[in-house]
């Protein structure tokens, strides 16, 4: 039997033991969203993916599609956010925001909702480094009102005439913090929406 083999893009939230040699893991796909992803053989010392697979790195992986979860046949770790408590709490924070049926939000859909989450990782790095005065909670809400939006559960972000989220995406850091601010009570008001509408 012939299987597809898909490359994309992911973050890597979380890596669970399973039997003596694999790994479960917890990833938002650029191109699936949030996944399971099953990683035969990878904790044997002998396994060349085992030091590409580690919790809250980006990665670009290669899997088969079955029929209740992804099985993966290669990866290459692109970066580490490890170092960084503050990412590592974005990202953790960021995971119960995801659904296991991601996929029936879209390609588009996903491609944003990943860029966004690298982007605010890299600006966290940021703040915590540059020690500027932009809210690290700010950045979370802001996540949350957009995936939100993203899933259909709020409106979408608005983000000024004639403006997208790719032009946001492509701020640099202290534009970004300065949209954070201005937007604040706006993000506020729809963050308290979206936690009435949960209960």
């Amino acid at each position: 039997m012939a299987y597809t083999i898909y490359e994309t893009k992911v973050v890597i939230l979380g890596c669970r033991p399973i039997l003596e040699h694999d790994l479960f893991l917890r990833v938002f796909s650029n191109m699936f969203g949030y996944i399971t992803v099953v990683a035969k053989g990878t904790r044997k010392a002998t396994s060349k993916l085992r030091g590409n697979i580690n919790e809250y790195t980006l990665a670009t992986i290669s899997v088969v599609k079955g029929k209740e979860m992804f099985r993966l046949t290669d990866a290459k770790q692109v970066f580490s956010f490890t170092q960084s408590r503050s990412v590592v709490s974005f990202f953790r924070a960021a995971e119960k925001l995801f659904f296991n049926h991601e996929e029936e939000f879209g390609l588009q859909t996903h491609e944003h909702i990943y860029q966004m989450l690298i982007r605010l990782a890299k600006l966290l790095v940021f703040i915590v480094n540059e020690d500027i005065a932009c809210d690290r909670q700010d950045v979370q809400d802001f996540f949350t009102v957009f995936v939100r939006g993203e899933q259909g559960f709020l409106p979408k972000v608005n983000w000024g005439e004639g403006y997208t989220v790719d032009d946001f995406l492509k701020l640099d850091d202290v534009k970004m913090c300065t949209w954070l601010k201005i937007n604040k009570e706006i993000i506020f008001e729809l963050l308290r929406k979206d936690r009435e509408r949960v209960g």
